[in-house]
C-alpha cells in the first residue's frame, strides 16, 4: 500500500513538475480588465506587447489598418525584412475570424509600422534572444537534412576508423578515461529529455523558446534535468579533450576528437527519434550497460610499454612505437 501511495505521489509531482505553474489572478488585485487578458494571453501564447522579435522570414507585409478595417480596404503596406528587429506594440482579438483571430501591431521604427495575423508574425520571426535564434535555427527542417547528411559521413567515417586496430575511438578502443563515455551518455540523456518535452509537453517546451534560460533552477524540473545536462556536457567536454591531449599524441587525439563528436551527434539522432515512438527509453537502459561494460574492457592495462611509456593490454609488439614487449 505505500508503494503504491509512493508511486501515485511521485506520478503527480512529475506531472505537475512538466508544465509552468499558470498565473494565478487574485480577484483583490487592482487590476483592469485589458491587464488581466494581457496576463491571460502571455500565458497562453507565450509573448504580449513590448516582446522584441527579429525577423527570420524573407519579409513580411504590414497592414496600416486596424485590423477590423482590413476586410475593407488594404491601403498603403509597410515590410519589414530579415534581420529586422521589431518590438510588438498592440494585440487585438477579432472575434468571428478564425483562423487569424488574433493580430499584432508590430514596429521596426517610427516609420514602419503596421498590422500582421499572429500566425503570420510567427511563422517569420524569432525571439531576440540568442539561445532561442539557437533553437530555431537547430529546429529548420534543411538544418536537421543537412545534420543528417554529415551525420552519414561520419559514420561511415567511423565505421572505416574501427577498422583500423590502431585507431582511437570511443566505446571500441577507448582511451584510459571515463570522461568521453560519459560524454556520450549525457548527450543520449539530453536527447531523451527534449523529445519527451516536445511529445508530451509541448507547451512547455514553446514557453522554454519564448523565454530561455541557463539557469536550472527558474524552469520547471524537466527543463531543468535538460539544462543541467547541458552544464555537465560542457565539463564532460572539456575533460575528455584534456584527457585526450594528454593521453594520445597530437596526431591521434585530433581524429580522436572527430570521432568522439561524431559519435555523439549520432547517439542524439538516435534517441531523439526513438524516444517519439517510447523505444528510447529501454534502449537508454541498455546503452548505458553497453557503454559501462566497454569502458571497463578497454581500461584493462596489465603492462607498459619500456620505451614509449604506453599502457598495454598485453605484452607484445607496442603499436604505438613498435618496440618488442616481452
Amino acid at each position: 500500500m505505500v508503494e503504491k501511495v509512493l508511486l501515485f505521489v511521485t506520478a503527480v509531482f512529475m506531472a505537475v513538475g512538466c508544465t509552468y505553474s499558470r498565473p494565478q489572478i487574485d480577484m483583490k488585485w487592482d487590476c483592469t480588465p485589458q491587464q488581466r487578458d494581457s496576463i491571460e494571453f502571455a500565458y497562453r501564447h507565450h509573448f504580449t506587447e513590448n516582446c522584441n522579435f527579429l525577423v527570420s522570414g524573407d519579409s513580411v507585409m504590414l497592414l496600416p489598418q486596424s485590423p477590423a478595417d482590413v476586410m475593407q480596404s488594404l491601403g498603403d503596406t509597410a515590410w519589414v525584412v530579415e534581420n529586422d528587429m521589431v518590438v510588438v506594440a498592440d494585440i487585438v482579438r477579432i472575434p468571428g475570424n478564425n483562423p487569424d483571430s488574433v493580430w499584432v501591431k508590430i514596429a521596426r521604427d517610427q516609420m514602419t509600422i503596421g498590422w500582421v495575423s499572429e500566425k503570420t508574425l510567427l511563422e517569420n520571426v524569432t525571439p531576440d534572444d540568442p539561445i532561442s535564434q539557437f533553437i530555431h535555427i537547430f529546429g529548420n527542417r534543411r538544418i536537421v537534412v543537412l545534420c543528417c547528411i554529415a551525420i552519414i559521413a561520419v559514420a561511415v567515417m567511423l565505421l572505416k576508423t574501427i577498422r583500423r586496430k590502431k585507431a582511437r575511438i570511443v566505446h571500441f578502443n577507448d582511451i584510459d578515461s571515463i570522461y568521453p563515455t560519459l560524454f556520450c551518455i549525457d548527450m543520449a540523456l539530453i536527447a531523451i529529455v527534449y523529445a519527451s518535452i516536445q511529445h508530451f509537453v509541448p507547451q512547455t517546451w514553446q514557453e522554454f523558446y519564448f523565454h530561455p534560460t541557463l539557469n536550472p533552477f527558474s524552469v520547471p524540473p524537466v527543463l531543468s534535468a535538460m539544462i543541467v545536462g547541458f552544464w555537465g556536457l560542457v565539463l564532460l567536454g572539456i575533460a575528455a579533450f584534456d584527457d585526450a591531449v594528454h593521453k594520445l599524441e597530437w596526431f591521434e587525439s585530433v581524429p580522436y576528437l572527430f570521432t568522439l563528436a561524431g559519435m555523439a551527434m549520432v547517439v542524439y539522432l538516435v534517441f531523439a527519434a526513438t524516444t517519439m515512438i517510447y523505444v528510447g527509453y529501454p534502449l537508454f537502459a541498455a546503452y548505458v550497460v553497453f557503454a559501462f561494460v566497454k569502458y571497463r574492457r578497454n581500461r584493462t592495462y596489465k603492462y607498459v610499454c619500456g620505451k614509449c611509456g604506453h599502457k598495454l593490454r598485453h605484452k607484445g609488439t607496442c603499436p604505438f612505437c613498435g618496440a618488442r614487449n616481452v
